[in-house]
């Protein structure tokens, strides 16, 4: 089992119509705060990519399923979600089907070039 990872909260959100939108307000403040975070220094949760900047957010119910005092029936918090180097490891190491070994293709025979032909 993982250890818990600790939230770095940015802003809350409304479900609306149904479950088919979340309006979410993010806290800037909170936003350039967490950009220096302990966490997030290593490129996890704010990162760039071809000289444009990105932050990953995850848009989560509340624990309890009910709306808060304010009516906010989910969070938002920066994902640092890192993955743990062992397991990469022992993953990366291990063969994949599509590792398998270039095997010579089977030689092309007449009644297969007619067929190149067909319309369908």
């Amino acid at each position: 089992m993982s250890e818990k990872q600790e939230l770095i909260f940015v802003g809350n959100g409304t479900e609306k119509f149904g479950g088919n939108l979340i309006s979410v307000t993010i806290n800037l403040d909170n936003l350039r705060a967490a950009r220096k975070h302990e966490l997030t220094q290593d490129g996890h949760g704010f990162f760039e990519y071809n000289g444009v900047n990105y932050v990953k957010l995850n848009i989560q119910k509340n624990k309890t399923g009910q709306p808060n005092e304010y009516g906010k029936t989910h969070f938002v918090a920066v994902d640092t979600w890192k993955p743990d180097a062992q397991k990469a490891a022992i993953k990366a190491a291990q063969p994949r089907a599509f590792d398998a070994p270039n095997r010579a293709a089977p030689a092309t025979t007449k009644a297969d070039e007619l067929d190149d032909d067909i319309p369908f």
